[in-house]
C-alpha cells in the first residue's frame, strides 16, 4: 500500500519506472509510453486538415473526439469562473469505443491499443495497492469493494484524455471524477494544491508517471485521502526548452472510473460508525453530476 499511504499525504505520488509491473506477472518490455509525436501530428490534421480528420469513420461516429474550445466553466464550489476560457486542446477516447469491434480505426488503431494497455497497467497496479483494504468487504456484489474483493470491477467508465497545450497554456482548477488518474507528459506545467497553497508539481523521471487522488478514492476512504485539487499553467519559458523546441505541452491521461452501475462507499478499515459516514454513491450518478457541473452540459 506504498502509494495509498503517500496519496493519504499529498494527494499525489511519483511512480517510479517500472510501476507498470505493479499486480501483473509480466515484468517485460512496457507498452505504455505515449505516442507524443503521432499524438502532435494528428493534432495538426484536426486543426489544419479539417476535411481529413473530420472523413475518418472514428471521428464521424464521435469515437475519437476532439475539442478546441473545451473549458471547465466552473469552479470547485460550482460557481461560474471568471478568467479566460482555457488554452489546450484536447482529445478524447471512452472505454466503450475502445473495445468496440465495431469502429474503424483505420491507421489510427495505436490510440484504442495504447489507452487499453495503459488502463490495464493502471488497474492492476490500483487493485494490488487495495486489495488488502477489501479483504473483508462483504455485502451488496454492486459495490466497489466487493467488486474488488471478488475481481469484478471493470472500470467501464474509464477513459483516455490527450490534451495538448502551447506555451502560457491553461487547465483551470478541478478534482477527477474518479478513483485514481494518472499522467504521463512531456513537459512542466502542473501545479497541486497541498498545505493550503498551490504548488508546482515536479515532473517524474523518465519511464516514471504521476498519480492523483481522485473524488471517488476520497469517497472510498471516508475523506482521509482527499481528492487532489490541480490546474494546468504551461511557462514560456520551459517549453522553449522541452518538446524539441516546438513549445508545446502534451499531457496524456488516464481516468480509472468505475462501471457505471457500481456503488462507492467507504471501506471497512476507513469507517467510523458514528453517523459521519460518507454515503453510497452510485457513480453512474455521480459522473453525470460532474459533467453538468464542469462543462454545463458537454
Amino acid at each position: 500500500m506504498g502509494a495509498i499511504r503517500v496519496l493519504a499525504l499529498v494527494g499525489a505520488v511519483h511512480l517510479s519506472p517500472g510501476w507498470e509491473h505493479v499486480g501483473s506477472t509480466d515484468a517485460g518490455e512496457s507498452p505504455v509510453r505515449p505516442e507524443y509525436d503521432k499524438w502532435r501530428a494528428l493534432m495538426l490534421e484536426a486543426t489544419s486538415q479539417k476535411k481529413k480528420w473530420k472523413s475518418r469513420p472514428c471521428v464521424h461516429d464521435r469515437h475519437l473526439r476532439f475539442s478546441a474550445c473545451e473549458d471547465l466553466s466552473r469552479t470547485l464550489l460550482g460557481e461560474a469562473k471568471y478568467h479566460e476560457p482555457d488554452n489546450r486542446v484536447a482529445f478524447g477516447l471512452s472505454e466503450s469505443s475502445a473495445k468496440s469491434q465495431f469502429v474503424d480505426w483505420g491507421d489510427l488503431k495505436w490510440a484504442p491499443e495504447g489507452y487499453m494497455a495503459l488502463k490495464a497497467a493502471v488497474a492492476k497496479m490500483f487493485e494490488s495497492e487495495v486489495a488488502s483494504l477489501c479483504s473483508t468487504e462483504n455485502g451488496s456484489r454492486d459495490l466497489l469493494g466487493v467488486k474488488l474483493r471478488l475481481g469484478w470491477e471493470k472500470w467501464g467508465r474509464s477513459g483516455l484524455r490527450h490534451c495538448v497545450y502551447p506555451a502560457e497554456g491553461t487547465c483551470s482548477s478541478h478534482t477527477d471524477y474518479g478513483v485514481v488518474t494518472l499522467q504521463l507528459s512531456n513537459g512542466p506545467g502542473l501545479e497541486v494544491f497541498a498545505h493550503g497553497s498551490w504548488q508546482v508539481l515536479e515532473e517524474p523521471p523518465e519511464g516514471g508517471a504521476l498519480l492523483f487522488a481522485g473524488d471517488m478514492l476520497e469517497r472510498l476512504t471516508n475523506g482521509q485521502i482527499k481528492a487532489l485539487p490541480h490546474r494546468v499553467h504551461v511557462q514560456k519559458e520551459s517549453m522553449e526548452a522541452s518538446d524539441g523546441g516546438r513549445g508545446t505541452r502534451q499531457s496524456h491521461i488516464i481516468f480509472l472510473q468505475p462501471d457505471s452501475d457500481t456503488w462507492v462507499a467507504p471501506l471497512k478499515p476507513y469507517l467510523l460508525n458514528n453517523g459521519n459516514d460518507l454515503a453510497p454513491i452510485r457513480y453512474g450518478d455521480w459522473h453525470q453530476m460532474k459533467v453538468r457541473l464542469a462543462f454545463d452540459g458537454w
